[in-house]
């Protein structure tokens, strides 16, 4: 639990020492070094980060300085952030993935002295920049690699400096940075710009540490447990998530894509944050399995799934939940109660220890909460993981506020939500005119709390368009309250569509309604202006070579793939069912056009944002031709 010291404190430097000094000798971090871990002890940890931070001081950094933080998530990228905190410097972190003019625009913007690097990569990058940051006072390398074309510091000849100055008290008298309080600035993170230009949030210590106080105190990590780390640090979500374990006492284990698998299976962590689209591919596989088995086994399956399914909306029925407005439809009372006793126990001894008991151990197999979000979860994800036992605590946030606003409890997981809000936080659903709506009714989502954002940096225009004097913050999102409190998110008011009749489409429940086939990765609807809704597809290849190899059809190249007409029609059929005519969609939503593309969105091509949000801007203009052929009267 969280240390009463580490409660109290009035920076995240002070509450990192006060939580390290609780929990001193369990492990902090663990990472893969080879075919192992390497591991280190919070005493270990607070001894790195005061050496890193005594040797940024004799470096240079002051109080008031923003220090540039480019790395993905790594054991050293959350020792560094804390050195820089404790130097009474803010922090601006950016990914290693944006391009080099995003890179020195962010850096160039936020004024930073200082800038701090995961490696030889990222520090070629700066180097190649270096003209555009005339501000830019010294690099330095976190890898301790060695490159002879750059002569840089590195984190352990920083640290070992650091130490030294320590042990001979010969540092200057700004360390430790003095009289640091909550509202002095943290962090200063830019969006992601899938709206337009990037934009510096300003956070302060006062907003993280509310939201971290709030976390905790709704989502209860045991002292000791294993936190595994896959998002990026950079990204606000997991680094609340991280600060939020260091809180509680808790061991953060980093991991990659690349060796996830196997990493869940080592450690088998007691909780996971992640995105929906990472669920959303353990979903895929799973299904593909069952798609995959022989006939006998194939049936078996979807029966004990589909027993499962119609136990788990029962239960929902009898519980009394309320129904979000969309997912598959539930049963009357007299029937939820029949099939909640004749499907409870298949569900409890056939479809969970039997047909989805690897899906649970795919996870570890001893998971307490898997964290969820940054982007909305589908109904169908919801559902697939009741049904396999797995809990996802589902949350709502945004960088400007810390994150997180709401979030799913254990004792009240109702899907298709995003939960209520946390303790000490606001949330009111409004109309154009700004006048309350009531529950049930949809509009634009307002937010008041300790994590709000103090605004953008260098921008008053940007912070005043969204920042009312009472402190109300315009989140730009659309969502509805069901009576029982919970937030239902229902679009973002920039994503809406308007057709050309007038009526207006929220782009992001149809997404995620056709995004829960197993036959497509990645979606995005158009039609602004138009006479009706048409969607841009990216397949799952895996799963329609799949397909193919099941009907007896070659192996084709995914442009090959997406010209197929029989692959075209099996998509037109997945889209129709879940956005089609007779798939319950008001008819506004209706989806009457299907382009396929044979390549992915990413961050290279600019369609993606490092967090993976779609760029729709970039993705408009990157195939206009192919969007405007699904608009020609004589396109099929």
């Amino acid at each position: 639990m969280l240390a009463p010291a580490a409660l109290r404190a009035e920076n995240l430097s002070d509450f990192f020492f006060a939580s390290a000094a609780a929990h001193a000798s369990l492990p902090v971090q663990r990472r893969r070094q080879g075919s192992g871990f390497s591991s280190i002890t919070y005493r270990e940890a607070a001894e790195q980060v005061r050496c890193f931070a005594a040797g940024l001081t004799l470096l240079g950094v002051r109080r008031g300085d923003r220090v540039g933080l480019i790395s993905e998530n790594w054991d050293r990228w959350l020792l560094a952030d804390l050195a820089i905190l404790a130097c009474g410097a803010a922090d601006v972190p950016c990914s290693s993935r944006l391009t080099g003019e995003e890179l020195a625009m962010t850096l160039a913007h936020a004024g930073c002295r200082f800038i701090l690097v995961a490696g030889p990569e990222e520090l070629a990058r700066v180097s190649r920049m270096r003209r555009h940051l005339p501000g830019l006072v010294e690099v330095v390398d976190l890898s301790d690699g060695r490159d002879p074309r750059h002569t840089v510091r590195s984190f352990s000849e920083l640290s070992e400096a650091g130490r030294t100055a320590l042990d001979q008290g010969r540092l200057p008298e700004g360390f430790p940075a003095p009289n640091v309080g909550r509202g002095d600035l943290a962090t200063i993170v830019y969006t992601s710009g899938t709206t337009g230009r990037p934009k510096g949030v300003m956070l302060t210590h006062g907003n993280i540490l509310s939201n971290i106080a709030a976390i905790l105190t709704i989502i209860k990590i045991p002292e000791g447990e294993s936190l595994l780390s896959i998002l990026p640090s950079w990204h606000m979500y997991e680094r609340t998530v991280e600060y939020a374990g260091l809180g509680a006492g808790a061991e953060i284990v980093y991991s990659s894509l690349r060796t996830l698998k196997d990493d869940l299976r080592q450690v088998r962590p007691g909780f996971f944050a992640s995105v929906p689209r990472l669920w959303a591919g353990i979903h895929e596989r799973a299904m593909a399995a069952i798609a995959e088995a022989p006939p006998l086994r194939r049936r078996l399956a979807l029966a004990a799934w589909s027993a499962g399914t119609r136990a788990v909306l029962a239960r929902r029925v009898l519980a009394g939940e309320p129904a979000p407005g969309n997912g598959p439809q539930r049963p009357g009372k007299l029937r939820a109660l029949l099939e909640y006793l004749a499907f409870t126990p298949i569900l409890h001894l056939v479809t969970r220890r039997l047909v989805f008991r690897r899906v649970r151990a795919a996870t570890g197999g001893r998971l307490r909460g898997a964290l969820s979000g940054g982007a909305t979860l589908s109904m169908d994800l919801d559902l697939f993981f009741e049904v396999v036992g797995l809990r996802l605590l589902n949350g709502y946030g945004l960088t400007e506020t810390s994150p997180v606003l709401t979030c799913r409890r254990f004792s009240h997981n109702l899907p298709g939500t995003v939960g209520r809000p946390l303790p000490g936080t606001e949330v009111r659903i409004v109309d154009e005119k700004g006048g309350d709506r009531p529950a049930g009714r949809q509009g634009r989502i307002l937010v008041r709390g300790p994590q709000v954002m103090r605004g953008y940096y260098r921008d008053p225009e940007a912070t005043a368009a969204v920042l009312d004097r009472e402190g109300w913050f315009d989140t730009g999102d659309l969502g509805r309250f069901l009576a029982s409190g919970d937030l239902v998110l229902t679009g973002r008011l920039k994503d809406t569509i308007v057709l050309a009749n007038g009526e207006n489409v929220e782009p992001e429940l149809i997404e995620e309604r056709i995004k829960s086939s197993r036959y497509v990765d990645q979606v995005m609807a158009v039609g602004q202006d138009r006479d009706y809704l048409a969607v841009l597809v990216v397949p799952a290849f895996a799963e329609l070579r799949s397909w193919a190899r099941r009907h007896g059809r070659p192996d084709l190249a995914p442009a090959a793939l997406v010209d197929d007409p029989e692959i075209q029609n099996l998509m037109r059929r997945q889209v129709a069912r879940r956005a089609g005519s007779g798939s319950g969609c008001r008819p506004a939503e209706v989806v009457k056009k299907v382009h396929l593309l044979p390549r992915e969105f990413s961050v290279d091509d600019g369609t993606l944002t490092p967090t993976l949000k779609v760029r729709r801007a970039a993705v408009l203009r990157l195939y206009r031709r192919e969007i405007d052929d699904l608009f020609q009267r004589s396109s099929s």
